[in-house]
């Protein structure tokens, strides 16, 4: 995580805010595409090896149909968008980019579902350590370009590609050594079980993306894709914050199936509210050194956006746990009205204040809609599990979060 966050510094870097925006809006497209097309199926597949101890061959089966559909829809939306309308699906502009756009998608789609498997399959680490030397890999090359001891005389987006197309590759071959490949026909309750929950799941994913990154696309309509990459880069610092606390929820999904309350679930949280504290003061020192030695002056803005945002940014953090203990408990619902809160708060707050304010107005609808989603999360957890306010948020730090489970 850390390598690849600095590798995206220097990337924008060297990139500068047009282009960098560019990326990011290909980015974002790729991943809203991957969602619609997914019907949150990663999700129901790692909550039915959680509660139904699926195999790794149909969980492998299962994952390969949904490549292969995704994989189909792309590759057929693309050769009609760039048959009948000279444009790339991603990019949504010149198809300078197109094959790299495929690249970038497929890594997308094996990064994705191949997390899931070695999470699901307590092989967390042996993914964290693939990807850690991945993105030692892609450091190197963007140190190597931000220095100038090699040349970059093409788009900075090609890099973004290969290198994700490269993660994939190296997750999927690994996967398949340790576990082997081997293929399970799935019957109909698999699937009637996979369906029940992947079109909640989508719901809510579909929701959460618009609603997390509407102000791109509108920023970007109204705006410039320059002003996009500054504000592009002050939310990855700010992102930054959401890293342990998604992490810590896929360890801890399918630990919370057998557990009948939350009072061993709130010492973990208890603890990652420590975490989460000391990582946002983290964020706020490391940020003001890339701002200031890094990145060219034409990012200044962004470490007073990120100053902005930063407290929405924390209390989302609190509430990313909550999100996963109620997908544990089947209480999705409250998920998604969460997820729906953020998103018209969003819309609504970057309509109004981005064409008076520009980025600033979007750092500012960002932070209401984000302290309001997770303190709906908050209170939607004490009232269904009675308990206080206080314990929800009370700061204490266990050295190993998880012995509770043991």
């Amino acid at each position: 995580m850390g390598l690849m966050f600095l590798a995206g510094v220097l990337l924008a870097a060297i990139a500068r805010p047009h282009d960098f925006g560019s990326i990011s809006i290909i980015i974002l497209n790729a991943t809203l595409f991957y969602t619609l097309s997914g019907l949150g199926s990663e999700s129901a597949i790692l909550l039915s090896i959680g509660k139904k101890q699926w195999p790794v061959g149909k969980a492998t089966t299962s994952i390969g149909y949904s490549f292969v559909f995704q994989f189909l829809v792309f590759a057929f939306l693309q050769w009609v968008l760039v048959t009948y309308g000279g444009k790339s699906l991603l990019s949504f502009k010149a198809t300078d980019l197109l094959v790299y756009e495929f690249f970038y998608f497929t890594g997308l789609m094996l990064v994705e579902k191949y997390t899931v498997l070695f999470y699901a399959y307590n092989k967390a680490w042996i993914c964290n350590i693939l990807l850690s030397f991945s993105a030692f890999a892609y450091l190197a090359s963007m140190l190597a370009f931000y220095f100038n001891w090699l040349k970059i005389d093409f788009h900075p987006f090609v890099i973004v590609a290969l290198v994700t197309l490269v993660q994939g590759a190296v997750l999927i071959t690994v996967f398949h050594l340790l576990k082997g490949i081997s293929f399970v026909s799935l019957d109909r309750e698999d699937w009637k079980g996979i369906f029940s929950i992947s079109t909640l799941v989508l719901a809510s994913n579909l929701v959460q993306l618009v609603a997390y990154r509407f102000d791109y696309w509108f920023m970007e309509a109204v705006l410039s894709t320059s002003e996009v990459g500054i504000y592009a880069q002050a939310n990855r610092f700010a992102q930054l914050i959401w890293a342990l606390p998604n992490i810590v929820s896929f360890i801890l999904i399918p630990k919370l199936f057998k557990e009948e309350s939350p009072g061993r679930f709130l010492s973990v949280l208890n603890t990652l509210n420590v975490s989460n504290l000391a990582i946002s003061l983290a964020v706020m020192m490391i940020s003001m050194f890339f701002y200031q030695m890094v990145l060219p002056s034409d990012y200044k803005d962004g470490l007073y956006l990120l100053f902005l945002m930063l407290p929405g940014y924390f209390l989302f953090a609190c509430s990313i746990p909550i999100a996963a203990y109620f997908s544990t408990k089947g209480l999705l619902r409250l998920n998604l009205f969460g997820s729906i809160l953020c998103l018209v708060l969003v819309v609504v707050l970057d309509i109004i204040l981005i064409p008076l304010f520009g980025y600033w107005g979007a750092a500012l609808g960002n932070l209401v809609a984000y302290s309001a989603s997770a303190l709906y999360l908050i209170f939607s957890l004490r009232n269904n599990s009675a308990v206080s306010i206080f314990s929800l948020l009370k700061l204490r730090f266990q050295y190993n979060m998880f012995n509770e489970f043991k």
